[in-house]
C-alpha cells in the first residue's frame, strides 16, 4: 500500500497549503461517487487528517523512515552474499583443479621420457667429478672400496690422487653422503607443501519490504484512550465495541455529504450538501479547527476558551477567503464503563476541565515517581559501581598474581629449554666430531689405498715393458696398449689435438717403429694440422691391421 505522502501525491516537504489543494484533487479523484474506491478514498481523508498535524506528521515521518531504512540495510547487508559465494567457490574449484591439470602434465611429461636418454645413467668415468668420486667411495666400505679402485683406469687413480693431496683436510672432511639429508628436507618441504580450505558461504534471503504505515499517532496517549481515531474505516473491536465511518459521509436518503471530525468525545458536524467539493472544503476547515483547539490547549488555554477561540478563528477565515458560512452541530457522548449518553456542550466543559485537572495531577505523580525512582536507580548505580570497582581491584590482583606464576613458570621453562638445548647441541657436536672422524680416517685409508694401487701399476708395467721392449720407462708419446686375441704388449704414439683430447697412433710392437710414429705424426700436425693427423693415423691404422691379420696368417 501506498505511504500518505503517495496517497496525496505530493512530497514529503510540502506545506500546509500543497496539502489542502492535493486533498481536494485526490479525495474528488478517488471518491466511490466518482469512480473511486472506499479503500482509497479512507486513504486519502487518513493521510490528509495526519500530515496536517504537526505532531503527528512528525511522529509518521518517523516511523516511515524506519520502516524504509530496515529493508534497505538488510538488503545492503545481503546483496554481495550471492556473488562473493559464487567468486569463492569459483577459487576453490580452481584451486582443486590446478593440482589435478599439474598432476595431468606430469604424467605425460613421465612418459614422454622414456623416449630420451635415461636420467638415471651413469656418465663415463673420465666425466666425473673429483668431488662426485670421493662422495661415491666414501660411502662404500673397505672392500667394496678396493674393489671400485681396481675397476678404475690409471687415469681416474691419478687424478683422484691430485685431488686429494691438493685438498685440505679440514675440506675433505667435510665432504660426504649429503643426499639424505637433502632427501629428507625435500621430502618435509613436500609434505607440508599444500594445505587448502574451502568455506561455504551463506546466502541470506532479502527481507520483504514493510507494509506503509498507516496508524495515526496521537500526541497525547491518555487522549487517545478516550477519543476514536478519524478519517478511516472501523469495523467491531476484540471487545465488540462499534466503530464509525469518518470524515466525510453520504446520506442514502437524499444523495447528500456531510463533513464531521471527532476530538475528546466530541463530533462536529457540518451542514449537508450534495456539493461533494464543497464538502470537501467543509472538511478542511473542520480538520483545521480541530488542529487549533489541540494547539490551544497546548498553549495552556481552557477548554472552553480553546474551542471558542478554535470555532471564531475558523469563521473568520473562511470569511476573509470569501468561503460559503459553515454551521456546525456538536454531538458530545460520555463513555463510561456501564454506559454511553449524550451530554450537551456545556455539560461536557466540566468533565474536559477535570480530565485536564486528573490528567495534570497524573502528570505531577508520575514526575514525582519518576524522581524517586532517579534516585532509587542512581543509588543502586553508586552501589553497582563500588562493588564493580571493588570486583575490578580483585580481578586485577588476581591478574597480577596469575601474571607472575605464569612468567615465574616460563622463566622456568625457559631456563629448561636452553638446558635441553645445550644438551641436544653438546649431542650433535660430538656426533659431528664423531662423523668428522670417521671421515678422516676414511679419508686417509682411500689416500692410501689410491697410492698402493698407483705404485702396484707402475710396478707391473715396468716388468712388462723390461720384458717387451728392455726398458723401464716408455720415451715421451708412447704409452701401452693390446691387441685384442693378441699376446705380449704393444706400444703407440700418443698426440695431443688442439681441443686439448688425446688420439693414439697405430699398435706397434717394436719400440723403434713407435717413435718413428710419434716424430713423423708430431711433423705432420705442425704442418697441416689436426685434419691430416687424423687422416693419416687411419692410414697407418689399416696398415698395421693389415701386417697383424698377415702376420696371423703366416704363423
Amino acid at each position: 500500500m501506498p505511504s500518505f505522502y503517495d496517497a496525496l501525491n505530493v512530497s514529503s516537504s510540502a506545506a500546509e497549503a500543497e496539502l489542502r489543494s492535493a486533498y481536494r484533487r485526490q479525495a474528488l479523484a478517488t471518491h466511490p461517487d466518482k469512480g473511486g474506491t472506499p479503500e482509497a478514498f479512507r486513504l486519502v481523508v487518513t493521510a490528509f487528517e495526519t500530515l496536517t498535524d504537526p505532531v503527528r506528521r512528525a511522529a509518521y515521518d518517523l516511523q516511515l523512515r524506519h520502516a524504509r531504512a530496515v529493508p534497505k540495510e538488510r538488503r545492503v547487508a545481503t546483496g554481495p552474499a550471492g556473488p562473493a559465494a559464487k567468486r569463492t567457490r569459483t577459487s576453490g574449484e580452481t584451486s582443486k583443479r590446478a593440482p589435478k591439470k599439474a598432476k595431468r602434465e606430469d604424467g605425460h611429461a613421465t612418459r614422454s621420457t622414456p623416449g630420451g636418454p635415461s636420467a638415471g645413467a651413469e656418465p663415463p668415468e673420465e666425466c666425473k667429478d673429483n668431488v662426485a668420486w670421493v662422495q661415491e667411495l666414501l660411502k662404500l666400505s673397505q672392500v667394496a672400496l678396493r674393489a671400485r679402485l681396481q675397476a678404475m683406469t690409471e687415469e681416474v687413480l691419478r687424478r683422484l690422487l691430485e685431488f686429494l693431496e691438493s685438498c685440505d683436510q679440514s675440506a675433505l672432511a667435510t665432504v660426504g653422503p649429503s643426499c639424505s639429508a637433502g632427501s629428507a628436507g625435500s621430502a618435509g618441504s613436500a609434505g607440508s607443501g599444500s594445505a587448502c580450505s574451502s568455506s561455504e558461504s551463506e546466502e541470506l534471503s532479502e527481507a520483504e519490504p514493510a507494509e506503509p504505515l498507516l496508524a495515526i499517532c496521537a500526541a497525547d496517549a491518555d487522549e487517545e484512550a478516550n477519543e476514536v481515531n478519524e478519517g478511516e474505516a472501523r469495523n467491531c473491536d476484540q471487545s465488540g465495541e462499534r466503530k464509525l465511518l469518518r470524515g466525510i459521509c453520504r446520506n442514502k436518503r437524499d444523495s447528500s455529504y456531510q463533513a464531521s471530525v471527532y476530538f475528546k468525545g466530541v463530533g462536529a458536524y457540518s451542514q449537508s450538501t450534495v456539493d461533494l467539493n464543497k464538502i470537501i472544503d467543509l472538511h478542511i476547515s473542520l480538520v483545521r479547527m480541530r488542529q487549533r483547539f489541540y494547539e490551544h490547549l497546548a498553549a495552556g488555554r481552557s477548554c472552553r476558551e480553546a474551542l471558542s477561540d478554535a470555532v471564531t478563528e475558523m469563521h473568520s477565515n473562511r470569511a476573509a477567503s470569501q468561503s460559503s458560512a459553515i454551521r456546525i452541530r456538536f454531538c458530545c457522548r460520555c463513555t463510561t464503563n456501564n454506559s454511553n449518553r449524550r451530554l450537551d456542550l456545556e455539560e461536557l466543559f466540566p468533565i474536559w476541565e477535570s480530565e485536564l485537572a486528573n490528567k495534570a495531577k497524573l502528570q505531577e505523580e508520575r514526575q514525582q515517581r519518576h524522581s524517586q525512582m532517579q534516585a532509587a536507580r542512581q543509588a543502586e548505580k553508586q552501589e553497582e559501581e563500588a562493588r564493580k570497582r571493588k570486583e575490578a581491584a580483585q580481578r586485577h590482583r588476581e591478574r597480577q598474581e596469575r601474571r607472575q606464576e605464569k612468567l615465574q613458570t616460563a622463566e622456568e621453562r625457559k631456563l629448561l629449554r636452553e638446558a635441553r638445548r645445550r644438551e641436544r647441541e653438546a649431542r650433535a657436536e660430538a656426533r659431528q666430531q664423531r662423523k668428522a672422524a670417521a671421515r678422516a680416517r676414511k679419508l686417509k685409508f682411500l689416500h692410501q689405498e689410491v697410492q698402493n694401487m698407483l705404485q702396484r701399476l707402475c710396478v707391473q708395467r715396468a716388468r712388462v715393458l723390461q720384458k717387451a721392449f728392455g726398458v723401464k720407462v716408455l720415451p715421451e708419446g708412447l704409452v701401452l696398449g693390446k691387441v685384442p686375441g693378441v699376446q705380449g704388449a704393444h706400444v703407440c704414439a700418443q698426440l695431443r689435438l688442439q681441443n686439448g683430447s688425446l688420439c693414439n697412433g697405430p699398435l706397434r710392437k717394436d719400440l723403434s717403429l713407435a717413435r718413428s710414429d710419434f716424430r713423423e705424426l708430431s711433423v705432420l700436425q705442425r704442418r697441416k694440422g689436426d685434419e691430416a693427423l687424423h687422416v693419416e693415423l687411419q692410414r697407418r691404422e689399416l696398415e698395421a691391421m693389415t701386417t697383424f691379420f698377415m702376420s696371423g696368417m703366416a704363423a
